[in-house]
Formats: C-alpha cells, structure tokens, sequence
C-alpha cells in the first residue's frame, strides 16, 4: 500500500520504472475518485516528456510530493520498507519525553471575536456572542481554550466576565502596507497576541501613531445588537505603515512577550497579491495563517507558506476561525502548554513564540536532538523523532485512512500511515524516529485525511543550523 504521488506541476526528464503491485499506468487515471490504497504508485506513462506537466488533477492533500529525475532513493518505499526501521528506540522515546515533560495536549480557537462589553465599558467588540456563553459552548465542542481578539481596544481582558483559565487574550488590527510586486499598497489584518494587558500596552504605548487611550474607536458605532461607545479609555487607531515600521510593529510585539500572526491573507477586503514575498517582512517568528474556515479551504494559504519556508523564512504555520458569533472548532490549534497554562491559558502565548505548536486537529510532537518544533540546531548526527499523540473528534473518523508525513525541502522524505482509535489516540505509526540528513534545511511533519484530502494538522518546522 505504497504510493509516490506525482503533482500536476511536475517537469521531469524521465521517471524510472517503479516496480510492484500498485503501479498505475495510463494518462487518464481518475485520481479525484478515493481509492482503497494508502498510496498510489504513478508510472512514467502519466508523464508525458520532458518538462510536460501530467494530465493529472492536483491534488491538494499530494502536493507537498516533488518530481525528481534519476533514481528516488527517500521516496522509494518498498527499499525504505526493507532498509530503513522508523521505530524509535528507548533513547528516541526519552529524548522527546524529556522535552514535553509536565506539558499537556490543550486543543483550541486562536482566533474569535467575543462580545465582552455587556454590562460594563470594559471594551468595544463586533463580535456576538458573550464569553459567558462561550464557556457553555466549549465542552460540547473539545475546546481547551478560545481567544478573544476584539478589535481596536485593550481592556477587554478586565471584563467581570473574562476567565483566564479559558480564554486566550490579544487584538486584530488592519493596516494599509506597500507591497513588493508593484510598488502599490496592500491592506493587512493582524493579530496580536499576549498572556497580559501590560505586554500589549508596552506595544500601544511605544509606537505614537497608535494613539492609544485617547483615540474614539467607534464614535458611532451601530449594528444589529446595540450601539455603544468607550470613551476612548483603552482604544487605538488604525495606522497605516511602511514596510519597515510594519516589521518594526512585528519585532515590538516579540520584544514584548507577544505573538504576531498574519490572519486570512486572501479575505475580500484583503486584495493582496499571491506573491509571497509580500509576507515576508525579513524577521523570524511570526505566524502565517494557513487554517482558515476549516480544513478543506486551506491550500492557497498552504501554498504561500510553503513559499516563505522555500524562500528561508522562519515563519510558524496558525489556524483560526475568525468567528464573530458562537465557537467552532474546525479551525484548532493543538499546543503542548507548560503545567501553569492550566489556570492561565496566557501561558500558552509562550509555545507560540517558540513555533512549538501545530495548525489544526493533531497533537503533535517533535524533535530534532534538543530542540522541539520552531526551534533550530545543527542536524549533524541527530536524530528525529516525533509522535502523534492525538486527533480531535472533529477530524476522527473510523471510517478513514490517515497518514503522517515527514517533510523537507526536498519534499516527503517518510510517509506512514495512522491507525487513529475511537478516542482520538493513535496507534501504529503514531511514533517514527530517523537519522536526520544534515543537508537538509528543515523537517516538518503534516498529517493528513486521505479521504477527504485535507491536511489535519501542520507541524510547524524545525531548522537546520548547519
């Protein structure tokens, strides 16, 4: 049941002949019907010469597969099979164990809109629903936590209502940026997110074209549930900023103790241009939404993110639903926090900064060496390992085939398949260790639906430091 999957957007000079059982031959597959098999292998018939494109749809959940002339050593599964045990030893298993020690598996929203002003001036939110109601919702759901980022204003996290132990704090600004394609000017939403008022303060406070505290959010403001106003007490305006003072804003919320991510590249009022470069503002750390309005819309953002890795940002991979009204949970971001997370899911804030977390519905552990995902080391002579832990009931089902797919920027370097159980636990396949290619620029790991071919859950990178 082993596949090498071969993209619509391949140029290859020639394809060597892959022996076995599962060999499809032929231009005219229909690859958009699921089939019984995990993987598929593709011939050198699919492709029709050199630097032809096949006549196969893309698939979405395939595409991290790249086409290469010669032989294909790390994707030929039935030598790797042979040659190559993925079975972690004692010491892999301490290794990773060591890293997570005292952390648990918290599954949750990163980004919403809650109605946190209701009885109170503690804040100007469009969002719909009180966080009391939230709280309600989340059992039901599977949600560890939710985060409020209410627009324009800071001292929603002083509600009466506000609970720490469920609730993760920060705000969604927009701003007018140049762009690099043309030279003309791109509007970006961002969130900021912190464990407290005063980190987010220090920010509003340094940067003057903020004007916090004395700028009038919404001196009119209206919608369908009641029109309020905040006297301009813990408000801030929306500036515009060149490049420089956006990436400024971005090192200032790091500085902080914050983190900084890039929600819904491409919403309507969002009229960015697909060119990656435009996200990438020369600084590490920062997120890139690439989990947006559930799982099977997010590969033009997957695609953009894989750009920015290629192009050597270090840059983590989010998730968020940016509702408005009641929680969901399609959009999840799972995250190993420390043990005080668990009466503050400020905390939480801290495996953001360091890339230690995955986009979407796996819990998801990884190393390289000492060092967990979002970091960097040098590979020479390390070892790889990661786990599997957990999908969410949201992505669970039986009826499915799951794989997990170890990543580089050469492409898939190993592949396995999941056994996932009822309670969301996975089995065989769940834990993998290698020895890591020092040539390599990083490893990442994606796990993925085969049914639905969707990505479940995107391990953010661990770099090389060669």
């Amino acid at each position: 049941n082993n596949v090498l999957l071969l993209s619509r957007t391949c140029a290859v000079d020639s394809i060597p002949s892959l022996a076995g059982t599962h060999v499809v031959t032929g231009d005219n597959y229909n690859f958009n019907t699921p089939v019984a098999d995990s993987f598929i292998y593709v011939s050198a018939s699919s492709i029709t010469g050199t630097g032809a494109q096949t006549a196969m749809p893309l698939l979405g959940w395939g595409e991290d597969w790249k086409c290469v002339t010669g032989a294909l050593p790390e994707l030929d599964f039935e030598r790797t099979a042979a040659a190559v045990s993925l079975t972690p030893t004692s010491a892999d298993i301490s290794q990773l164990s060591s890293l997570y020690s005292g952390r648990t598996l918290y599954q949750g929203e990163l980004h919403d809109h809650a109605d946190t002003s209701v009885g109170s001036d503690d804040g100007t939110s469009d969002g719909y629903t009180e966080v009391t109601t939230w709280y309600s919702q989340m059992p039901a759901l599977g949600l560890d936590f939710a985060a409020s980022l209410d627009h324009q204003q800071a001292s929603h996290i002083d509600s009466a209502n506000w609970d720490k132990s469920k609730l993760v704090y920060g705000s969604e600004a927009s701003t007018y940026v140049g762009n690099v394609t043309d030279n003309g000017t791109n509007k970006y939403h961002y969130d900021m997110i912190f464990r407290t008022r005063a980190q987010f303060e220090t920010v509003l406070n340094s940067i003057s074209k903020f004007r916090y505290g004395t700028y009038n959010a919404y001196p009119n403001w209206t919608n369908s549930r009641e029109g309020r106003t905040n006297s301009g007490k813990a408000e801030f305006a929306y500036p515009s900023f060149s490049r420089s003072e956006f990436t400024s804003l971005i090192t200032a919320v790091k500085n902080a103790g914050g983190f900084f991510v890039l929600p819904h590249l491409f919403s309507t009022e969002q009229n960015n241009t697909d060119d990656a470069a435009n996200f990438d503002f020369g600084v590490d750390g920062y997120g890139v939404q690439v989990i947006y309005a559930g799982h099977s819309t997010d590969n033009h953002l997957y695609s953009v993110w894989k750009e920015l890795l290629e192009r050597g940002a270090r840059i983590y991979a989010c998730a968020g639903t940016d509702g408005h009204a009641d929680l969901e949970n399609t959009c999840l971001t799972s995250i190993y926090g420390a043990s005080a997370a668990a009466a503050d899911k400020g905390y939480l804030v801290d495996q953001l900064r360091a890339g230690d977390f995955a986009a979407g519905s796996a819990g998801i552990k990884m190393s390289v060496g000492s060092t967990a995902m979002g970091g960097a080391c040098d590979f020479t002579g390390q070892r790889v390992v990661v786990d599997v832990e957990k999908i969410h009931t949201i992505a669970n089902d039986l009826s499915h085939k799951y794989r997990l797919d170890v990543i580089s920027e050469k492409g898939v370097v190993y592949s396995v398949e999941l056994t996932v159980n009822n309670d969301g636990s996975v089995g065989s396949g769940a834990e993998i260790a290698f020895d890591a290619d020092n040539s390599s620029i990083f490893y990442r790991v994606v796990v993925t639906d085969c049914n639905t071919r969707s990505r479940i859950a995107i391990g953010n990178p661990i770099w090389n430091n060669k």
